[in-house]
């Protein structure tokens, strides 16, 4: 039989390790404006990157993305105006 001490708490998490935004540069982590970091995959170059960035630049560089994608699909559709 099991001791409430010999378990670990299941409620509680390792903490994370505070990073940087790779856009803006604030910390992200416990304790900071934002506690969770999010993937963005930029691939406008040769070489993608995966970027670990705050919410508010993974909006701003998926808005750009989509942006930059319909620009690039608008070029290459053939139509004349």
């Amino acid at each position: 039989m099991l001791n409430e001490q010999d378990r670990g708490s299941e409620d509680q998490c390792p903490p994370r390790a505070t990073i940087h935004c790779d856009e803006c540069t604030i910390q992200i982590g416990d304790g900071y404006q934002e506690s969770v970091p999010f993937e963005f995959v930029d691939d406008s170059e040769s070489d993608p990157r995966v970027l670990k960035v705050c919410w508010r630049c993974w909006e701003s560089l998926t808005r750009r993305k989509t942006k930059r994608l319909a620009q690039a699909r608008e070029q290459h559709s053939g139509l004349i105006w």
